[in-house]
């Protein structure tokens, strides 16, 4: 944002007091990406003087009215900062490399959490995403599975796979130390059929993270990742439909509840209760353009650091795009300690 902008807003003003004062047509933009960011704090009063006033989170679908009250938020401190970061199951990270960067280069998140990279660690594009201003650490196998993450700072701890040495054969958990917070980063198996041994091993899976996650400190903990599960009937189209389907059967509901129960809040249904917000849609029925999908793609912060959080939503913009992964980012910003 630019100073004459900052400076202007150090004090509330109007949207229409803006646009008048400085007119220039970058205002708007710099406003929106502030908004996304967090930065920026929106008042909507819907133009009644002395009408109660309600906070405006943004959505990527948001619009700014000619009487909303803008403010910068306080960036003064040197002891926090904004800190974005987004999951990703990104289905192929060579097919979508140039999407990725692209990406990058415009969102500029702080850290991102990949699942279904499927590449072998040789090929991994660790150059590609260096010239992008990111360093990477990843675990993958050729064609399955894989996770890694993209940041910008270099991790503090890094470590792969489960503490206990479960499941080693699939890349599927990995975990970085940044800031004193530890990002957990997860692709939980899909299932399948309650009938095949992928609905077992799901399960098992379930109950090993479980416990992996306990042994983590629980004030300073983020869990990110595509964990294929739909926790809540407004996180599917037709509850009563899927009610036995799995992603959201009643024993995969009842084991994200044990992950919750550690202390671990959902990032998204902070600042988006409403339904029909999903980050998976089937390629096979056009699913996104029908927007019948589900959100099982998830934020989980403990409790001080979800009282931090100033914003969360799903891309839906990226999964618009062409060759686009079947899953959408969700994004997640928070003001964390430097």
């Amino acid at each position: 944002m630019s100073e004459s902008l900052n400076a202007l807003l150090k004090e509330p003003k109007k949207v229409q007091e803006v646009q008048k004062t400085l007119r220039n047509p970058s205002t708007l933009s710099a406003l929106y990406e502030a908004w996304r960011k967090g930065t920026l704090t929106v008042e909507r009063t819907w133009g009644k003087t002395g009408s109660p006033s309600q906070i405006v989170f943004y959505k990527p679908d948001s619009c700014l009215l000619p009487d909303d009250i803008l403010q910068i938020t306080d960036t003064t401190s040197e002891k926090e900062s904004n800190f974005t970061f987004v999951t990703w199951n990104i289905n192929s990270i060579r097919s979508r490399l140039e999407l990725l960067l692209d990406w990058l280069a415009e969102k500029q998140p702080d850290l991102v959490a990949l699942q279904e990279t499927k590449v072998e660690d040789v090929n991994f594009p660790i150059f590609d995403l260096q010239q992008a201003g990111y360093h990477s650490v990843f675990s993958g196998q050729k064609s399955y599975n894989g996770v890694a993450f993209l940041s910008k700072e270099v991790p503090d701890n890094i470590h792969i796979g489960f503490r206990n040495g479960y499941d080693p054969e699939n890349c599927r958990l990995i975990s970085v130390q940044l800031r004193g917070i530890w990002f957990i980063n997860v692709y939980l198996p899909q299932g399948q059929s309650v009938t095949s041994e992928k609905f077992t091993y799901k399960l098992e899976f379930l109950e090993q993270l479980t416990a992996e996650l306990s042994e983590y400190p629980s004030e300073k903990l983020i869990v990110l990742g595509d964990l294929n599960i739909a926790p809540e009937e407004i996180d599917v189209p037709d509850p009563a439909a899927m009610k036995y389907k799995v992603s959201f059967r009643p024993e995969e509901r009842a084991a994200f509840q044990q992950l919750l129960a550690l202390g671990l809040h959902d990032v998204f249904r902070k600042f988006n209760k409403e339904p029909n917000h999903y980050s998976w849609w089937d390629y096979r029925t056009r699913g996104f353009e029908r927007n019948d999908g589900m959100r099982i793609d998830h934020i989980l912060s403990s409790k001080d650091l979800l009282d931090q959080t100033t914003q969360s939503y799903i891309d839906h913009e990226n999964r618009s795009k062409a060759k686009p992964s079947d899953h959408a980012p969700v994004f997640g910003c928070f003001t964390i300690s430097e």
